[in-house]
């Protein structure tokens, strides 16, 4: 009844009938918590698939749903997914809005087929590992070309260069040019760092400097480098910078000072300068004096003969030194206004003057140049307009150029300064000419304008067209004021021109509209830019046969359409031009390198046929790798204009050949050696012992790996035969292998034969005497002994177990002995007890026992187990005497007596004694110890001392019946302890 009871209200959602759940799944709301837990089991746990998917398409709790989707497998997995895509489509939203886990994202992605709705979110998946893992297992390759696009990492960028080398191409190329661009950030901000660092060093010295020569334009070339690199630069460093700055412009505020003062004094000629010096000096030889000597002696010199650019250093070395003689003697000597002035003026002129030599040292090769220029122009026979504009505009750099170097006046002045300003005077009439010139010029456009308006006349277009643009290439020199004036005139012809244009193009307008509408096609078409560069030409060469256009329009039309086409074209041959130049470059560099590479290299030296070659063999391997390399760099180096580039590879090819040789030497010479070992391990097929045969064949493997390059495939032929040469050596090592095996294979059976003999002992035990037991042991440990060669492990595992026999039956034979000693030393506790009951009633009467009551308590002492000899003769020997009330006879134990024979079992038993007895116990131990190391101790381990204490204890008589008792307990105690264990 209860039964069905139970059917009848149960759930339909847990009925056995497919079609029946599936309906009561349209009645539970995923809103509410109950049945929200209905379904959620429903769709992770149901049978049916049907079922399970028609729960999950009730449940809208996205949450619910990726928690099912992290524990469910395919194809739940799927339907998981496809109800996801549904609730985003259903809310307006993306994928990604929807769901946060990143591992469920990921999941969905890989496994997506279409790219569309994926591609723009997946810039939102932050997890650098989820990326990686799309952009290496995503079915579909745009979604993983866009993952792969967003990886940043150098470690997940190296590790999919790795996996979809030869596997993705597309993903392959976008990683390693991102890994490329990273190396490139990399060394760029590397090398923004390196520069930060020397510009703060170069301010830092700057803001410390003494020498104050140029530091104006050094700290202005430092300032300027500054902004370029501000960027890169830390809060840290920026500040650092600022603070040096402010430190120089500080110092250079002060120089200006400095030198706007002394500039008056710089006006000094030689007589006036001479007239100070005669003032300053002293009557004695002083340092100052000497000081304004030798600045005086230097400036006299080079008012006659001009100081060299390479005296600078030793000019400056000079001014410094005196600097430094004047200010350390002024501070030991009173020095007069007229010996400051004659100082600050000397020095005032010797600074400008190296001032001057700084300056005609920077801008040397500029006057040189210019003045080369000027002076070739001024020797020409004839000088065209463009040509003497040319040398006007020279003329004027070179006067600035001058004007930098401010070479002082009164001073003898070098060659090229010189030089310089006797080309300035000699270029003075360069202006006149050049105002004849344009007169001249000015006839010829007036008879060329003339000349174009006959041909106009006379409508002949071709001419017409020849002579404008010999008109306007006369115009072309003409400054922009004076080509202006001809411009109106030279417009009308223009027009009258393009009027007889118009006349012509008529007849060839259509096809004009035509070539503009290809043109217009031609685009918007994505073709190879080659091919569309070719197509434009094309269409401008049919065009210019049609003889123009008069049509302005037209004409704007289709060249505006070319020059949109153009631009991909112009854009790509850009690039291109960019990478061959480039690619030259490294073309050059590699030749140079690998110039440098062969000359650095004695060949004969480092051969291996050298008596004592300096290479080893990796050091050739070196440099074939550098061999290939320097190839491959080559073949990368490409494309390269093919004439700039000719020379370059005549020379490669030089080099490479040379390379060659010396590498076909090496490898041929190795090649032979390799032969050799390949000879000697075929001589080892005979021999006789294996082992040796194996030692020199791994002594051969060794001798092959240290030769050196040989040629590849003649060195695989060789060492196949070498290897079939091993293989026959070590197979017959495999075969001796094998019989010694099978022989250890054999042993091992054997002795797990006897050792499952040896187990089988453990069962009889129980039934055999100890003399059999010690028996068997001995035979045991006989055949432990005797078991044949085995191999370490199974030997030691063999010898566990029968050790493990040994042990059970030592144990077995170790229990019996303690059982046999308990038995013993409890009948000796019962004897004892009865003795002491019969002395205390003899010492109390005084008198022995009667001879009724002495063989009734004699029945009684008689073994109940046997005792040890010696022990049963003492008891009986105590027996007697107290039975006969010979107590003189006996020797008699007080309390303290049996205090220690207590403490001594306790010692023996390994227990504590009481509290009141540990400091006894400390001074028998210390006793005893002492007894020990003297040689006297005369117990061997704790059972013989328990044993004797035992001995003594129960045959000792004169206690009262509480100590008695007392130390009884204590005793018997002890003699448990230690015979449990």
């Amino acid at each position: 009844m209860a039964k069905f009871l139970s059917k009848l209200f149960k759930p339909k959602w847990q009925s056995a009938n497919i079609e029946t759940r599936k309906q009561a799944l349209t009645n539970l709301d995923s809103n509410e918590a109950d049945d929200l837990a209905i379904l959620l089991q429903l769709a992770s746990d149901d049978p049916s698939m049907e079922v399970q998917q028609a729960a999950i398409n009730q449940i809208k709790d996205t949450q619910a749903l990726i928690k099912l989707h992290k524990n469910a497998k395919d194809p739940l997995r799927s339907i998981l997914e496809n109800r996801l895509y549904a609730l985003a489509s259903e809310q307006s939203l993306s994928i990604f809005d929807l769901i946060i886990d990143v591992d469920i994202l990921s999941d969905m992605i890989i496994k997506a087929t279409q790219a569309e709705s994926f591609i723009c979110g997946l810039a939102r998946v932050e997890d650098s590992s989820a990326l990686l893992k799309i952009a290496m297992q995503a079915r579909n390759a745009q979604i993983r070309q866009a993952a792969a696009e967003l990886i940043e990492s150098e470690n997940e960028l190296n590790l999919l260069f790795a996996h979809a080398k030869n596997k993705d191409k597309t993903v392959y190329q976008v990683a390693k040019s991102k890994l490329t661009r990273l190396k490139s950030l990399a060394q760029e901000q590397e090398a923004n760092h390196q520069k930060i660092e020397k510009l703060l060093k170069d301010m830092e010295n700057l803001s410390q400097t003494e020498a104050l020569q140029h530091f104006e334009a050094r700290l202005e070339h430092v300032l300027k480098q500054w902004p370029a690199v501000s960027a890169s630069a830390s809060m840290e460093e920026s500040k650092r910078f600022e603070t040096l700055s402010a430190e120089c412009e500080q110092k250079r505020q002060s120089l200006n000072e400095q030198e706007a003062e002394t500039q008056a004094a710089s006006e000094i000629t030689p007589e006036e300068q001479t007239n100070q010096a005669e003032e300053a000096s002293q009557p004695q030889d002083s340092e100052l004096q000497s000081t304004l000597n030798t600045l005086h002696e230097t400036l006299n010199r080079f008012h006659s003969q001009s100081a060299r650019i390479q005296d600078i250093a030793a000019l400056d070395a000079l001014v410094k030194t005196q600097e430094n003689r004047w200010i350390e003697a002024s501070e030991q000597e009173q020095v007069s206004m007229a010996m400051t002035k004659a100082y600050q003026n000397a020095m005032t002129q010797l600074r400008h003057y190296l001032r001057s030599l700084h300056a005609l040292k920077d801008h040397a090769e500029d006057i040189t140049r210019l003045s080369q220029e000027l002076s070739q122009g001024l020797n020409a026979p004839e000088q065209e307009a463009s040509q003497i504009s040319a040398l006007l505009s020279s003329r004027k750099s070179l006067s600035q150029a001058i004007a930098k170097v401010d070479w002082p006046a009164h001073f003898s002045k070098p060659e090229d300064v010189t030089r310089a300003e006797q080309l300035m005077a000699d270029s003075g009439k360069l202006k006149q000419q050049q105002t004849e010139q344009l007169k001249q010029l000015d006839r010829q456009i007036e008879q060329g304008l003339k000349a174009l308006d006959q041909t106009l006349e006379e409508k002949q277009i071709k001419l017409a067209n020849k002579q404008l643009k010999a008109l306007q290439a006369l115009l072309k020199p003409l400054p922009g004021n004076l080509s202006q004036k001809y411009q109106p005139a030279l417009s009308l012809r223009v027009n009258q021109l393009n009027e007889l244009h118009d006349w012509k193009g008529f007849a060839n307008t259509p096809k004009q509209l035509e070539l503009c509408d290809a043109m217009e096609r031609l685009a918007d078409m994505h073709i190879d830019p080659n091919d569309k560069a070719e197509k434009i030409k094309a269409m401008q060469q049919e065009w210019k046969a049609l003889g123009g256009s008069a049509d302005k329009a037209l004409w704007e039309r289709f060249k505006s359409a070319a020059d949109k086409a153009f631009e991909p074209c112009a854009l790509y041959f850009a690039e291109q031009q960019q990478l061959k130049e480039a690619n030259l470059k490294k073309r050059e560099t590699l030749i140079e390198q690998l110039q440098t590479y062969l000359d650095s290299i004695d060949w004969a030296s480092v051969s291996s046929q050298a008596a004592n070659p300096i290479w080893a063999s990796s050091d050739w391997k070196t440099a074939d790798k550098i061999n290939r390399q320097a190839r491959q760099e080559w073949k990368d180096s490409f494309p390269v204009d093919f004439r700039a580039g000719k020379s370059a590879q005549q020379r490669f090819n030089q080099l490479i050949e040379e390379f060659d040789q010396h590498l076909v030497n090496e490898k041929t010479f190795n090649l032979g050696r390799k032969q050799a070992i390949v000879d000697q391990a075929r001589s080892l097929l005979d021999e006789t012992d294996i082992q040796q045969a194996i030692q020199q064949v791994k002594q051969l493997q060794e001798a092959w790996q240290k030769v050196g390059i040989t040629p590849h495939k003649a060195d695989r032929k060789l060492w196949t035969e070498y290897r079939q040469i091993c293989d026959e050596i070590f197979a017959r090592r495999e075969q001796m292998r094998e019989v010694h095996r099978s022989e250890i294979n054999q042993a091992i059976s054997s002795a797990e034969q006897i050792c499952s003999d040896i187990e089988a002992s453990l069962s009889k035990l129980d039934s055999q005497t100890d003399e059999e037991l010690k028996s068997l042991a001995t035979a045991h440990r006989k055949s432990l002994q005797t078991l044949p060669k085995l191999p370490s492990g199974v030997l030691e595992k063999i010898s566990k177990r029968i050790e493990s026999v040994l042990s059970a039956i030592d144990q077995e034979i170790s229990l019996r002995e303690q059982q046999r000693r308990s038995l013993i030393w409890q009948e000796a506790r019962r004897k004892a007890s009865l003795i002491r009951t019969v002395y205390a009633d003899v010492s109390a009467t005084n008198e022995g026992l009667p001879e009724e009551k002495k063989q009734e308590l004699q029945a009684r002492l008689q073994s109940q187990q046997d005792l040890p000899e010696a022990l049963q003769a003492s008891m009986d020997a105590l027996w007697h005497a107290v039975s006969e009330n010979r107590l003189d006879d006996i020797e008699l134990i007080d309390e303290d007596q049996a205090r220690a024979l207590c403490i001594a079992c306790e010692i023996a038993a390994g227990i504590d004694s009481p509290e009141e007895d540990k400091a006894l116990r400390m001074k028998l131990q210390v006793s005893r110890l002492s007894e020990g190391l003297g040689g006297s101790s005369d117990s061997s381990n704790p059972m013989e001392q328990l044993e004797n204490t035992l001995a003594r204890w129960y045959l000792s008589l004169g206690l009262g019946p509480s100590a008695e008792q007392t130390f009884d307990k204590r005793i018997q105690r002890a003699t448990e302890a230690l015979l449990s264990n």
